[in-house]
């Protein structure tokens, strides 16, 4: 019975770091994507200085456009979501408080509880991560659209 006690201790240890490492990873990559899209809103504002001067404008207002909306995308990334937290509230085991329950029943909930809240994180993190890459698709989109013929003229006229 000890080991067994000792087991739920440790297993409901790890499902609450796991929150807690959720909760890193996903503050880490909403700082990446809000830094993409930072970046992809300041290319687009060059791209779209340049055009007024560039042989085919249509391709480097487009380009543009496919920057600001990776720079849309990857924000819509990192918006404020309900991200489930390690840890819990004093009064959530008030009842168990009340019914004198078995620390270790205690501990088993509160571990399945846990479980079940990764679970959602994985799926949010999971749906934003999508979008992120989905983001960085649509900025490779917009640089090639704006650059390459750019540099194809140029090389032609080199030639």
């Amino acid at each position: 019975m000890e080991n067994l006690n000792r087991l739920y201790e440790e297993a409901y240890r790890l499902s609450e770091k796991r929150l807690q490492v959720q909760l890193t990873a996903a503050l880490a990559a909403d700082a990446r994507a809000m830094a993409f899209a930072g970046i992809c809103l300041a290319a687009a504002a060059v791209l779209g200085g340049l055009a007024k001067d560039a042989a085919n404008p249509i391709l480097l207002l487009s380009g543009a456009f496919l920057l600001g909306l990776a720079a849309f995308v990857a924000g819509f990334s990192a918006r404020p979501i309900d991200f489930h937290m390690p840890g819990a509230k004093f009064s959530d085991l008030e009842d168990d408080f009340a019914n004198d329950e078995d620390y270790y029943l205690v501990i088993k909930q509160l571990g399945g509880f846990a479980d079940r809240r990764s679970v959602q994180n994985d799926q949010k993190l999971s749906l934003n991560s999508r979008l992120f890459h989905f983001a960085l698709i649509l900025a490779v989109i917009g640089v090639g659209v704006a650059v390459v013929p750019q540099l194809l003229d140029a090389f032609a006229a080199d030639c």
